[in-house]
């Protein structure tokens, strides 16, 4: 099932053998491709001792991959492809055991000093000798791919939080800065409030980076030196986690990838089903990480399912994961669905949507051409950020870069990309890594800022051309007033607040006071429990260099702009005005409706929108504003079931002003997806 450029939907399942019994699970497991289309199956390691329970010995290796070989050598005779995922490769956590009885290398150390007593630190050579032989034993089975866990990674080791601060990591930092500091004095240096990135931060965040590079560089030689047909894949983590380890990503891929293309195995999230809300943020970590790696890199996002069963998570929860996957141009997918060793029939619901929804997901990949661009409000992100987050000096936590547009624009209706874009929403103090000229550059353009964002460009020097000085944090605002009707105030006496109370009763994030330029345009303030006005809320400004900029007073860093209490019809009507102010009236695209994701793809001669719906509320004949082109050129499609176009005869365009209004008599159910295409009169 290929499209025109042979881009193919590719399931790639992901499976434990049990020790005994495993000549069962392989036949199950042969029947279960073929009947549902499966076309690879990836492999776990660490069979004997117990599945993720810590670095495999020799012999546990040696022995485990015996069975894996048998799987391999039945699956390739039916023409499944097959990888090798090493379980552990660092370790994941020490899950109360002590391997240091079995191995004598340096754990690793938390920024506490709290030890691991399973997960290796990756700058020690007895580990570096060690995994390589493991790795040697697997390569020799010739697999397409062999995957490196996600945890080859300096966080998440249980008991470690943040590491790692081992004596090997401790006097490698000494030989570069030139003297010796304890764990407690570096981490209180690398931590300082500074206006700018102290240089124990830089040196000790390039220590980490070098770590992990050199690191991938090992697994490379070991597996090619055996198979040099062998591919090597990483799974990672969240961008901002990795950004506070100092990873950089396209040094890494190239010295773990050796001669070919890079292929990663970034998460979807959500193991378990939970809030339905929660899938845009494995969808929006997957296309973040896809902005930052080589455009060549192969992306086989993770659809994981913990602790397994629909119990877990639900079939249609799956399916619609799945489906963005392939609406964003991600053809290869990871299935982990089944528990370790589980018979593959056990959930009948999950084999049934793979086989059935087959043909769908090839649609939506054919509509995601190699000359598609996504526009929306592009997302700003720099792997360097964790170099300057503005700290308070407790925690390693205040290094992470967090990203709460993602997360809150499209829930608000807005479509968002990592592209390029005339308009781009920023948080924290990412935006400091760009040099001077990169910042007028991005000035010149039209700009959302959190009060972190505003904040860090004020200490740049850059205040008259943002519109505001940001001032003191704001912890007990209790409301924010509308005073312009053109964002929101409604008619007559009663003001209008956005939400009565903001933050303080929620217990979740903070404000700042802006103080707005003579030029700047308030539209809100926000006030006190006693009616007092704390600060000016939202400010519009249009600076020299010809942009236009809106500050928000919310600090996005402190999860005040992820908070519930952010969104809501009022917050919905605000941010279209804005919108609608800082594009002249050309929204990408945005949808009038509650927790939603919106889709747009522009392609020569159509434009492809999608909504999928991550509401438990059934969406009613959505409606919305699509900016930059005329509704009577174009005729609307809507995408079936099986993945076909059909003419949608149940569709107005109007145009207005810089925009067209579309509405479109359909419902989307809850984890719904409705997908339409815009195709240009001839």
């Amino acid at each position: 099932i290929a499209d025109s450029r042979g881009r193919k939907v590719k399931y790639m399942f992901r499976y434990s053998l049990p020790v005994q019994g495993y000549e069962e699970r392989v036949e199950q497991l042969v029947e279960y491709c073929e009947k549902n289309k499966i076309d690879e199956v990836i492999f776990f390691t660490n069979g004997i001792r117990s599945w993720m329970g810590g670095i495999e010995t020799i012999d546990e290796a040696e022995r485990y991959s015996q069975i894996i070989g048998y799987g391999m050598n039945k699956l390739r005779s039916v023409g499944v492809d097959v990888s090798i995922n090493l379980t552990c490769t660092i370790g994941h956590s020490d899950f109360h055991q002590d391997l240091r009885k079995l191995f004598p290398f340096q754990f690793q150390v938390d920024v506490t000093g709290v030890e691991s007593k399973a997960c290796a630190c990756p700058l020690d050579h007895k580990w570096r000798r060690h995994i390589s032989k493991i790795y040697r034993i697997y390569a020799s089975l010739k697999p397409r791919v062999i995957w490196v866990d996600d945890d080859f990674r300096l966080h998440n080791h249980s008991p470690v939080r943040w590491g790692c601060f081992c004596p090997l990591h401790l006097k490698m930092f000494a030989e570069r800065y030139g003297e010796r500091l304890t764990r407690e004095d570096l981490v209180k240096a690398v931590l300082k409030p500074d206006s700018q990135p102290t240089e124990e931060r830089r040196i000790w965040l390039g220590i980490l980076g070098d770590t992990m590079i050199d690191a991938a560089a090992v697994l490379e030689r070991a597996v090619h030196e055996v198979s040099p047909e062998t591919r090597i894949g990483i799974m990672t983590s969240s961008p901002e986690v990795h950004s506070a380890e100092g990873r950089r990503w396209r040094e890494l891929l190239k010295a773990l990838s050796g001669p070919y293309k890079p292929i990663i195995r970034p998460p979807l999230g959500n193991y378990s089903e939970g809030d339905k809300r929660l899938l845009l943020r494995g969808l929006t970590m997957t296309l973040h990480t896809k902005a930052l790696v080589p455009r060549e890199a192969e992306i086989c996002p993770e659809v994981e399912n913990w602790p397994y069963t629909r119990f877990s998570k639900s079939a249609k929860f799956t399916w619609l994961q799945i489906a963005l996957c392939q609406l964003h141009g991600i053809p290869d997918v990871t299935l982990n669905l089944y528990g370790w060793g589980a018979p593959l029939n056990e959930d009948p619901e999950y084999a049934r949507m793979l086989n059935e929804a087959k043909i769908y997901f090839q649609s939506l990949t054919r509509l995601s051409l190699q000359d598609s661009v996504f526009r929306g409000i592009r997302l700003f992100f720099h792997e360097s950020g964790a170099l300057y987050r503005d700290t308070e000096g407790r925690s390693w936590e205040e290094l992470i870069p967090k990203r709460p547009w993602d997360m809150s624009l499209p829930l608000l209706g807005f479509s968002v990309t990592y592209e390029e874009s005339g308009i781009c929403a920023v948080s924290g103090d990412s935006i400091l890594a760009l040099s001077d000229e990169e910042l007028k550059e991005l000035l010149r353009r039209n700009l959302i800022l959190d009060a972190s964002a505003a904040k860090a460009l004020c200490r740049r020097g850059l205040s008259h051309l943002i519109g505001v000085d940001v001032g003191k944090k704001i912890l007990n605002g209790y409301a924010e007033e509308i005073l312009d009707e053109e964002f929101g105030k409604r008619p007559g006496k009663a003001r209008t607040f956005i939400a009565a109370p903001l933050h303080n009763l929620s217990g979740v994030g903070w404000l700042r006071e802006l103080k707005p330029l003579p030029d700047a345009r308030v539209v809100s303030q926000i006030l006190g429990v006693n009616g007092d006005k704390l600060s000016d809320g939202l400010v519009l400004f249009e600076n020299e260099l010809g942009g236009k900029v809106a500050v928000f007073p919310y600090d996005g860093q402190s999860g005040a702009i992820e908070a519930v209490s952010f969104r809501n019809w009022i917050r919905q009507f605000q941010l279209k005005a804005t919108m609608n102010w800082l594009t002249n009236g050309k929204i990408p695209f945005f949808v009038e409706a509650v927790d939603v994701v919106p889709v747009r793809i522009d392609q020569p001669g159509r434009v492809v929108l999608s909504i999928a719906n991550l509401s438990s509320d059934t969406v009613t004949n959505p409606r919305g504003v699509l900016g930059g082109i005329r509704g009577d050129n174009y005729r609307v499609f809507y995408m079936d079931g099986r993945g076909r176009l059909r003419r949608c005869m149940k569709a107005s365009l109007n145009d207005y002003a810089e925009a067209t209004m579309i509405q479109i008599q359909t419902e989307i159910e809850p984890l719904g997806l409705r997908v339409f295409m815009l195709e240009e009169r001839s």
